[in-house]
């Protein structure tokens, strides 16, 4: 509806010079005139001026059409606002709205939400244009009665941020504003917090939670050697929070398969965090799945986060790993104690330096040979050990390699006196030693291949990866590495002063694999970062992976099918990664679950030359077996297992309602923040929103239908009435 409409001028753009056009006119008019004003015509007075007037008017369109004039128009006009109404469908919201004690205690938080929701959607319809849609891990409209589109059992992921970021893309120019009904829980995506401040609309946010005290027991975390063997026990740390449980004695059981391996007790801390020591027997080889469990306690507000379960590899035979050091060190005391406590692990050092009779206290030490290193399944270069061992042993080293063993090499000291036959044994390819510049302390980050690499995996998903490797300690070295080899993959960049280089390389020769650290301090990763808030496993886990990920040689991957991760959250992406389609072979992966039901892949995209990535989407608890094949080829060992879709997951690790995020939310995008009990006020206050625009028109003139019907009428009469009047 338009209100108050002003014309604000004309603009011309002619199609030649308007002075021109407007002398051309003027002589057609006094042509005209002059034509008509000859006396020897036998007309009256006043049909001549008739014929004079019409003709000068065909001209007068004429000379417009080629000023090509434009009106310029302002109207105040008022809009009718689209409002969004979104709707939080996860998990969380399937919990009670209040404490246990509250009177209201009954009702869920998703209860709350659609009734505030259906208040809402009494007054908004009326004065603005509503679009209704849930959210959990993406958008879903919702139909104006909210009896479609809702999960019962709710979402197993709160993708808030790209919630709002679609809403953003949804919205356009058009004046808009978000009404958001959630408990604040945000466990996927982007942080709401930084989306909030870019979105162009105000957010109206209302809590759909009760704060209060909650009580709750939460399994925090587990941990537990990836890999022990068989008959031999393996230790497990279960941490766990009692949320409003203090001093409460709770048992702690480990079972398999339904039966019970393992028993602890526990005394709950209130939200502190407490752990109990257990240990697991497995008795024979191959991937075990086991399931930490508390049970329940009255006035729980769930027990869905009572439980967590782990895989853990059995192996037959202890794994042999050789270390030839050159001098001693901090990074060689530290690799050297982690190896000797992990009982997974028969480790052998031989110290090659001159000095080796004077340092009667580091041993015991042993003189390596090519029957050593043949034995080995991973040898380890430390400090020193590099530029000392003969040309010889590289050779054995090479064929080492190249027959499927590891090879870690820590430290660049002696890289560049390399015999340039082991050369192609490195994953990355060494500068000249003069332009390696002197020693410095080396800022390192992981790159993104390192974030889904098998060695960097310290902790149980990506995004708790990326925080614990981002304030890692720096390390000591210099720009000695130019760039990773075909195939290899840089794991950790380094900065030093403008320059940025690989630092951390790991890839494959021949059967066999290699990783490179080209520099030293590695031992502060195990020393300094828990002291500052930092990952205490980081250095543990890191060198481990390291460890293991060498001792699979490269031909066993070649045809490679396994999922991610052994045990997936609930809502974590369930992905396969196939190594060996190509040359025509085609992969046929089959997943069923525990009916039986043969799954179908979401998305299978290529990444590399004969890798693909195969997901899954987001499965239901339970546990699921694989199988895989390349064309008509057998089944290789790896193509068979299964895999496990845990209870838990990101949804689950916080139960308590976060109003303080939905706060910051409403007040960085221009909205407020709303009480359930509070949407009769949150109705009046949007009413405020953008009511009025000021908008500009143009119309062209020049093309107007109204000015080709002025000419064609003025022409067409002037011809009827000379030919009325006997004129040619």
């Amino acid at each position: 509806m338009i209100f108050l409409l002003s014309v604000k001028g004309f603009s011309f753009s002619p199609v030649s010079q308007s002075v021109l056009l407007v002398a051309i006119g003027l002589l057609f008019v006094l042509l005209v005139v002059h034509v008509y004003a000859q006396r020897g015509v036998s007309i009256s007075e006043r049909r001549r001026r008739l014929f004079v007037g019409l003709r000068v008017l065909a001209l007068l369109c004429v000379v417009l059409a080629l000023l090509r004039p434009v009106l310029i128009l302002e109207a105040d006009e008022s809009t009718r606002p689209r409002v969004f109404l979104l709707l939080d469908n996860s998990g969380s919201m399937k919990l009670p709205y209040a404490p246990s004690s509250a009177s209201d205690s009954g009702f869920s938080r998703m209860d709350v939400a659609v009734g505030a929701a259906r208040s809402l959607l009494e007054i908004l319809p009326s004065k603005y244009e509503t679009s209704i849609f849930s959210f959990t891990d993406s958008l879903r409209e919702l139909d104006a009665a909210l009896q479609e589109g809702l999960s019962e059992k709710g979402g197993a992921r709160s993708a808030l941020g790209s919630a709002l970021e679609e809403l953003a893309s949804r919205a356009g120019a058009k004046p808009a504003a978000a009404v958001l009904i959630s408990d604040g829980s945000s466990s996927f995506g982007p942080d709401p917090s930084g989306v909030a401040k870019r979105l162009r609309f105000p957010v109206y946010t209302v809590t759909a939670a009760r704060e209060g005290a909650l009580r709750d027991i939460e399994i925090t975390d587990v941990l537990c050697p990836a890999s022990g063997y068989a008959g031999t026990e393996v230790p497990v740390f279960v941490r766990v929070k009692g949320h409003g449980l203090e001093n409460l004695d709770t048992p702690v059981n480990i079972s398999e398969e339904g039966t019970i391996v393992s028993r602890g007790l526990l005394k709950l801390a209130g939200s502190a965090e407490t752990q109990v020591s257990l240990s697991v027997k497995p008795r024979s080889g191959g991937l075990h799945f086991y399931r930490v469990s508390i049970p329940p306690v009255g006035g729980e507000i769930s027990d869905v986060n009572n439980a967590v379960s782990f895989p853990l590899r059995v192996l037959s035979e202890r794994l042999r790993v050789l270390y030839l050091q050159g001098d001693l060190s901090w990074d060689f005391t530290f690799v050297k104690r982690h190896l000797e406590s992990d009982p997974r692990l028969e480790a052998t050092f031989s110290l090659i330096s001159d000095r080796k009779a004077a340092l009667p206290a580091a041993g015991p030490f042993s003189t390596a040979s090519s029957a050593d290193i043949e034995q080995s399944s991973v040898v380890v270069l430390g400090d020193g050990a590099i530029g000392r061992i003969g040309v010889e042993t590289w050779r054995d080293l090479e064929d080492f390699v190249s027959s499927g063993g590891g090879l870690l090499i820590i430290g660049a000291d002696g890289l560049s006196e390399i015999p340039a036959v082991a050369r192609n044994v490195l994953p990355a390819h060494v500068r000249e030693h003069r332009l390696w510049g002197s020693k410095q302390n080396l800022s390192c980050e992981l790159t993104f291949e390192g974030l889904r690499h098998a060695i960097c995996d310290v902790e149980r998903d990506a995004s708790s990866i990326a925080e614990s490797w981002k304030d890692v300690s720096p390390l000591v070295g210099s720009h000695s590495l130019e760039k990773a080899k075909e195939g290899s993959a840089i794991l950790i960049e380094a900065k030093g002063g403008e320059e940025r280089f690989p630092v951390v390389v790991a890839g494959s020769y021949g059967r066999g694999r290699v990783m490179l650290v080209a520099a030293s301090g590695i031992w502060r990763w195990g020393f300094t970062l828990p002291a500052v808030g930092g990952s205490e496993r980081l250095f543990d886990r890191f060198v481990s992976n390291s460890i293991w990920w060498l001792s699979s040689s490269e031909e066993e991957s070649l045809r490679e099918v396994r999922p991610t991760s052994w045990v997936f959250q609930n809502g974590e992406e369930v992905m396969f990664v196939a190594r060996g389609e190509g040359h025509g072979q085609r992969l046929d992966l089959k997943v069923t679950d525990e009916t039986g039901k043969l799954l179908v892949p979401a998305l299978t995209e290529p990444s590399g030359a004969d890798t693909v990535k195969v997901s899954f989407g987001t499965l239901g608890p339970g546990t699921y077996d694989y199988s895989a094949s390349f064309g008509q080829e057998e089944r290789s060992p790896g193509s068979e297992g299964r895999f496990v879709v845990d209870d838990a997951g990101p949804e689950y690790r916080s139960l308590f309602p976060d109003p303080g995020l939905l706060a910051y939310v409403s007040e960085a995008s221009g909205g407020k923040f709303f009480r359930a009990d509070e949407v009769d006020e949150l109705a009046r206050e949007i009413e405020t929103f953008g009511e009025r625009a000021a908008v500009v028109r143009q119309i062209r003139l020049w093309n107007h239908p109204l000015l080709l019907a002025i000419f064609a009428t003025s022409i067409a009469l002037e011809w009827w009435l000379r030919r009325r009047s006997g004129l040619p």
